[in-house]
């Protein structure tokens, strides 16, 4: 059976303290954070699309236990992607949003 995959966990990111007083956490630093917490969900999207592909061929050849896995690793893995494109439509809208205002 394919289990569940959280592509966009929270528990991964923490609170930031930005307080400058201290100098303790950056804007750098943040943008670290925000940056690995991308590429684990681009990482958690190329699994999926490889385990896809991996149970297509195991169905191709014949090993497969079961069609309906393949069927449910082939779906999750659709629907992790466009979830990733429209996170990524998102972000170069917002991009394109800010860089319209005049300053």
């Amino acid at each position: 059976m394919v289990a569940p995959v959280n592509l966009l966990s929270t528990s991964s990111v923490g609170t930031p303290n930005l307080n400058t007083a201290t100098g303790s956490n950056s804007v750098s630093s943040v943008s670290k954070s925000f940056s690995n917490v991308l590429n684990d969900a681009l990482d958690k999207v190329n699994g999926a699309e490889n385990g896809s592909e991996q149970a297509v061929s195991q169905l191709v050849n014949g090993t497969a236990d079961n069609l309906h896995d393949v069927t449910i690793a082939m779906e999750k893995s659709e629907i992790m992607l466009k979830l990733a494109v429209q996170v990524r439509d998102k972000a170069v809208s917002a991009y394109q949003d800010i860089m319209r205002m005049q300053v």
